[in-house]
């Protein structure tokens, strides 16, 4: 049995806190005064990332992403609109 998991909302977590887990498919984040978007490059299955109600304003480090199909960013600190292709 392995995580598919985790939900770590309003836990204020640390960017640098997050264990990278190489099954993990869905990562709640959202509602934990994030700056940032967390290193992720080894989440190599993560399908959905929920970072909405945050205070980020970048979107960077998602390259790597590649099985990544649902991104949840709203009400974060974005201060222009970026085009994905």
């Amino acid at each position: 049995m392995f995580i598919s998991s985790i939900d770590l909302f309003k836990l204020m977590v640390q960017t640098d806190e997050l264990v990278s887990c190489h099954n993990l498919m869905v990562l709640y984040l959202y509602d934990n005064s994030l700056t940032r978007i967390p290193l992720l490059d080894r989440n190599i299955n993560l399908a959905h990332l929920y970072l909405q109600n945050n205070k980020i304003g970048k979107i960077e480090g998602l390259a790597s992403l590649s099985r990544l199909t649902k991104l949840q960013v709203i009400f974060n600190y974005f201060d222009k609109v970026w085009s994905f292709e």
